[in-house]
């Protein structure tokens, strides 16, 4: 389960209860395990930090364009570098950079990186 999703679980689960069975990548052998054995007898299977992740999250305020340009710039990529990859003008990648760290209430663009990233927006 990709935890940068955590938004989208909440009305998933519930459309799934009671057959839904949802294990992060980071779940040893025995747990998995003990799930499929879990699901065969019909009984539901849920990791508590999906779990937590579901009930917590927020609607995340990027768009999608935001969004591309944040995880460029999380990954270490120069403003003019994000331009040329998104087909945008470094003027606009800037706009897009200033926004985000807005969104975010972040000060920085590096702690609205952190922002996002712990909120799973990105």
């Amino acid at each position: 389960m990709d935890r940068a999703t955590p938004s989208l679980l909440g009305a998933a689960l519930a459309r799934m209860v009671p057959r839904v069975g949802l294990l992060t990548t980071d779940a040893s052998p025995a747990q998995f395990i003990d799930s499929v054995r879990r699901l065969s007898r019909g009984q539901s299977v849920l990791d508590t930090d999906i779990a937590v992740a579901a009930l917590t999250a927020t609607a995340h305020p990027l768009t999608d364009r935001e969004r591309d340009v944040l995880l460029l710039a999380a990954d270490g990529t120069p403003a003019k570098d994000i331009a040329a990859r998104l087909f945008l003008t470094d003027g606009t990648v800037r706009n897009y950079l200033s926004r985000i760290t807005a969104k975010t209430g972040g000060r920085t663009l590096v702690e609205a990186i952190r922002r996002a990233q712990e909120a799973g927006w990105v």
